[in-house]
Formats: structure tokens, C-alpha cells, sequence
């Protein structure tokens, strides 16, 4: 590699006029929207836990609040990269 950088823990070369390009893809997101996404988000993630400490851990409704948990963080990294990229 010309500079010795190590991009994404690959060793690949990226020539220069590409590098650390943002590119943004469509108009940008309504703030209003992106607010609704943030709040329905954190709505999942706070609920299920409050919700995971009084529950059997061999229930099947700790599995459902668990899953809800992870789908919440999801889904909120998504609208936090979707909200960035519209951006610019």
C-alpha cells in the first residue's frame, strides 16, 4: 500500500480521489420522520428493558422482549446511519 493506511482491517488499496468520499443518496430525510423512527426506536428499547429483569428467563415471553430489544438497537443504528447520510 502506498501510504501504509490498513482500510477497514482489509488490506486493500483505495486510490486518492476516492477516499473518505460521502455520497449521499436521495433527497434529505424529513426531520419529523426521522424524530418518529427515533421515538418508535427508543419506545422498543426502553420497554423491553423495563421489562426483561421480572421476567423467567426460560419463558418464551423473555425471548420475545429480548428479540424486541435487539430489533430496537437495530433499528435505531439504521435510522441514526439514514439520518447521517442524508445529511451530506
Amino acid at each position: 500500500m502506498p501510504d501504509g493506511r490498513v482500510h477497514f482491517a482489509v488490506i486493500i488499496w483505495i486510490p486518492p480521489e476516492r477516499r473518505w468520499v460521502r455520497h449521499r443518496s436521495g433527497p434529505p430525510m424529513d426531520p419529523q420522520t426521522g424524530r418518529t423512527g427515533i421515538a418508535a426506536a427508543l419506545f422498543m428499547i426502553i420497554t423491553s428493558m423495563m421489562l426483561i429483569p421480572f421476567q423467567d428467563p426460560d419463558s418464551a415471553s423473555f425471548v420475545l422482549s429480548v428479540l424486541t430489544l435487539g430489533m430496537g438497537i437495530i433499528f435505531f443504528v439504521i435510522l441514526v446511519i439514514m439520518i447521517r447520510r442524508s445529511l451530506g
